[in-house]
């Protein structure tokens, strides 16, 4: 029986034949290692407005939970899905890496060297807030736009409407509604200040007011989503939670993916190549991989 983690690159590889575990193992793992030392060419340079979105995911081995990290590169129109097959004219290209935070940020820099045509050109950085992805990328992508996530900067204001109206649903309710709007619509400022002449008078809601405060403030500049709709950029990080869910979640959280242990960086390396060219014919990595894996 195939084995369902990894055999459908094999569709790209045009074997007249389906593979039994250990060989397709062996297969993916080398054309994996071929795929990182040397990655297909993403699309060429182009003049739009460019976004590069990198996030972290967990998933489980034996050993314990580790990380992933997952990139995508694109050029919005409208808000990014997260299908990798949808949005064809936003010419989208994902890479991803396991345990190895410094080498998604330096594969998203590479990239970006290679589409941005020129320094002015407009370039979106968007995350959840992770201070990693701040602090690698920003020396080294000037006239960068940060933007944090909108779902992310509304979830202090969760927070805060719990602990500030308890018992009171319909005024919680009322309350976020109308903060959610204008952080979407306006700005942070008047959410911010909402927040700081609110007085708590428990312990408890008074930490929420202080961690979600300093949140909000250390963040303010990344959300101007009028603004980032203005000039064209998303406000949502729809497309690297699909690159997760596609180069991560699909492959790598199965109950068989778990228990059979195998290395998933190279399986990573192969799905991103695949979402990126969906048509790629992976005999160009493969060498002389398919034969010795049959012996």
């Amino acid at each position: 029986m195939p084995y369902p983690v990894i055999t459908p690159c094999f569709q790209q590889l045009g074997l007249p034949f389906h593979l039994d575990v250990s060989p397709c193992e062996k297969i993916t793992q080398q054309l994996g290692a071929a795929l990182a030392r040397k990655p297909p060419p993403g699309p060429e340079a182009g003049a739009g407005v460019l976004v590069v979105q990198v996030d972290g995911v967990l998933f489980p081995t034996q050993d314990g939970y580790r990380e992933a990290q997952c990139g995508v590169l694109y050029e919005p129109e409208g808000e990014a899905e997260s299908a990798p097959e949808a949005g064809a004219g936003q010419r989208k290209e994902f890479w991803g890496t396991v345990q190895d935070r410094a080498g998604v940020i330096a594969e998203a820099c590479r990239r970006l060297e290679r589409r941005r045509s020129r320094p002015q050109q407009r370039l979106g950085v968007m995350g959840d807030g992770a201070h990693w992805i701040w602090d690698d990328l920003a020396p080294k992508t000037p006239n960068r736009r940060e933007m944090l996530d909108f779902y992310h900067a509304s979830e202090p204001l969760v927070k805060v409407s719990a602990a500030r109206f308890t018992g009171e649903a319909e005024e919680r309710a009322r309350w976020l509604e109308e903060m959610r709007h204008e952080l979407r619509d306006v700005g942070p400022w008047r959410v911010i200040r909402e927040v700081e002449r609110w007085r708590p008078e428990t312990e408890a809601a008074q930490k929420v007011r202080r961690e979600e405060l300093g949140y909000l403030r250390r963040n303010r500049e990344r959300m101007h989503d009028p603004t980032y709709g203005r000039e064209g950029f998303p406000i949502g990080t729809g497309a690297v939670e699909g690159a997760c869910k596609n180069l991560v979640g699909a492959r790598l959280k199965g109950r068989d993916a778990l228990e059979r242990g195998y290395r998933r960086a190279p399986v990573v390396h192969v799905r991103a190549a695949v979402l990126t060219h969906p048509l790629i014919d992976l005999r160009a990595y493969a060498g002389r991989t398919v034969p010795a894996a049959l012996h």
